[in-house]
């Protein structure tokens, strides 16, 4: 089995507009999912997995332009989870299921995959207090609600796990980035809620993405780590592999392929992590690097 997972393509956003940490082409989707299933066709990709902020703001247009886009260019399935700017409409969950169906396979909003060897639960939290939907004036509040810990809790329990969310569960701390102070520390101390997930039920991997790096921390024996933000130069996705007992992990950049120019600030380059949290290797039982 071999996946791509990729995150925060915030289609119909601006270029040069919205949050950012590289110069961002949001414009540029057509380049950037051609170029994207030119690596899966090249890699023999199985899937993709979609980490969030699909789109800028769940409108109608926006989730059918996705669809579309995705429809066009990839004979492959993608999945996703549901970021903070994909439920920034109070109606987001009728509206990815009318428009956006092809990446919910299930009929509901988080997905859960079978393999001979791997279990793969892809959730879509809930960002306000009660309720999936965000406000931005409220703030953010990602959690797991009721339907998550069921769904976690339910069926087979014996395989080892990959657990999806939007949200990264460490902060970049100054040891990656060289900067003083840790930076986008978890919104709603999502960190404590990552920590349940680890310590119920142990998964090989927690996957993230919203923080906009390739982040890397070991939490016990789970591998925790994000993407970077695919919108954004050098438009970096992760090749996943599963080798007998152990999964392979490499960050590739599709900058070279993806057709136009672009900026990029080598004074950001932390965005993209030391090499060594970039590609490695991950056992069941323990990490090699």
């Amino acid at each position: 089995m071999k996946f791509i997972f990729l995150s925060d393509t915030h289609f119909g956003g601006k270029n040069l507009s919205g949050y950012q940490l590289q110069p961002r082409y949001v414009e540029n989707g057509e380049q950037l999912f051609a170029a994207l299933a030119r690596l899966a066709a090249k890699e023999n990709i199985d899937f993709i997995i979609h980490g969030g902020d699909l789109t800028e703001n769940s409108t109608a247009d926006e989730i059918t332009y996705a669809s579309k886009l995705a429809a066009r260019h990839l004979p492959i399935p993608m999945y996703l989870t549901l970021g903070n700017h994909d439920v920034m409409t109070s109606n987001c969950d009728e509206l990815w299921l009318k428009y956006g169906k092809r990446f919910f396979p299930q009929n509901t909003l988080d997905t859960t995959l079978y393999f001979e060897n791997i279990r793969i639960d892809i959730l879509s939290l809930y960002l306000g207090r009660e309720k999936r939907h965000w406000e931005r004036e409220k703030g953010q509040f990602p959690h797991l609600a009721d339907e998550h810990w069921t769904r976690l809790r339910s069926g087979t329990q014996n395989l080892p796990r990959i657990i999806v969310l939007h949200y990264h569960a460490r902060p970049a701390m100054p040891q990656d980035t060289g900067l003083e102070k840790p930076i986008i520390i978890p919104e709603n101390n999502f960190s404590a809620a990552a920590d349940e997930i680890i310590d119920e039920f142990k998964p090989v991997m927690l996957l993230g993405g919203h923080c906009h790096l390739n982040l890397f921390d070991m939490l016990g024996n789970t591998a925790a780590f994000t993407a970077s933000a695919f919108c954004e130069a050098p438009f970096e996705c992760k090749i996943i592999e599963l080798a007998n007992d152990k999964f392979i992990v490499k960050t590739v950049p599709l900058g070279n392929d993806a057709g136009f120019d672009y900026l990029y600030y080598s004074e950001k380059a932390y965005i993209q992590n030391r090499p060594e949290k970039r590609n490695f290797e991950i056992n069941f039982e323990r990490i090699k690097i």
